[in-house]
């Protein structure tokens, strides 16, 4: 019991360290106690008050706008539910009153997580067809007033000039893919033509000069006569590599590997150029049209080399795969930019039309300065 009395006395004294102790814990409880409540409660139902001011100044300024805008607007809550709409958004939905409601009841199409795209302050953009009208659709989140905005532009318009564009491409393939084929019919017609008419008649004419020999010697030594001889011969060998052109036999017969290589290395000779010609496998065949179709894009393409490249060297790589055929064609030339000539000229816009058209694939790969190549694929 004494111990305990002097444990009393020793609390009552003024130096006691324990007295120190709970004088100062009492002073730091009152300076939080005013703190708060003279400072920091005052602070913070300021800053609520400015920022509920804030809020409805930031949605003021929002329905004003909406109000203002041509296009559909339509404000909704995080659970979905239409806090506002724009009077055009009414006219487009055919309502007067559609506050309260759920948005993707009155407007199925439009299928959002609206709670997560507030949460995060997300945006989600797509296209919606809603009342025969084609619409681009905007939704953004909005954390700071917990709604998401809907802004509905109608693209119908645009919509349909695209599909007037893709039926007028449609149109111009149909056209080019019938002009291809009026192009090769008229070649094999003329090669015909050529061979059968023209042909024949500078044989017989040659024929016929022949005969003359037999009945005036002399005639062996006139210089008219023999340049007459020599040009009716020259006449014939160039009328052949004309019809071997429209009408290529080698191809006809020996198919496309042979044509190609043929192709090859006569413009090698001609232009004298180096060549290089690869084929895997070493021998195969495809049905007549398909070869006759990549002998076509083929001398196409090598044209153009001989026309256009300053190249020193070209090749073609043709290789056969179990469901594709691959064809490709390079040189070492000048190259170009294909994005601005691919629609200036009918040569590789035919090319690109006639494989389109067979349902392959048609690359250029070509920069000023690097050279062209020139990748076909086709499914066979």
């Amino acid at each position: 019991m004494n111990e305990l009395y002097k444990y009393f006395d020793l609390l009552k004294s003024p130096v006691s360290p324990i007295s120190y102790s709970i004088l100062l814990t009492a002073i730091v409880l009152f300076v939080i106690y005013f703190t708060n409540k003279k400072i920091y409660l005052p602070l913070l139902k300021k800053h609520a008050k400015e920022k509920e001011n804030l809020l409805a100044e930031y949605q003021e300024k929002m329905a004003l706008l909406s109000i203002h805008d041509p296009d559909p607007i339509i404000r909704i809550d995080s659970e979905g539910i239409v806090q506002f709409a724009n009077v055009p958004a009414k006219m487009l939905l055919g309502i007067d009153k559609i506050e309260d409601e759920r948005i993707n009841s009155i407007i199925p199409g439009i299928n959002i997580s609206p709670i997560e795209l507030v949460e995060k302050n997300a945006t989600q953009v797509f296209h919606l067809f809603f009342n025969n009208k084609s619409f681009s659709v905007f939704v953004t989140g909005i954390s700071a007033i917990n709604s998401a905005q809907i802004y509905m532009h109608d693209i119908s318009e645009l919509k349909e000039k695209e599909v007037n564009l893709e039926e007028s491409q449609n149109k111009l393939s149909e056209l080019s893919n019938r002009l291809q084929d009026l192009i090769e019919e008229q070649k094999q017609s003329f090669a015909g033509e050529l061979h059968d008419n023209i042909g024949q008649t500078l044989l017989m004419l040659k024929m016929k000069l022949n005969k003359l020999t037999q009945r005036y010697q002399l005639l062996h030594k006139d210089k008219d006569y023999i340049e007459a001889i020599e040009l009716i011969d020259q006449s014939v060998k160039e009328m052949k590599e004309i019809v071997l052109k429209l009408k290529p036999k080698l191809l006809k017969e020996m198919g496309l590997i042979a044509a190609l290589r043929d192709l090859c290395w006569t413009i090698a000779s001609e232009c004298n150029l180096k060549v290089s010609f690869n084929v895997s496998p070493e021998t195969f065949r495809l049905n007549e049209d398909l070869e006759l179709m990549l002998y076509r894009l083929a001398q196409e393409a090598l044209n153009n080399i001989v026309k256009h490249s300053n190249a020193k060297e070209f090749g073609i790589h043709l290789i056969k795969e179990e469901q594709n055929i691959n064809l490709m064609i390079y040189d070492d030339g000048k190259g170009f930019d294909y994005d601005k000539v691919k629609n200036s000229g009918w040569g590789l816009y035919g090319m690109n039309e006639r494989v389109k058209r067979n349902g392959g694939i048609f690359k250029v790969d070509s920069t000023p300065g690097t050279g062209t190549n020139i990748i076909i694929e086709i499914r066979i």
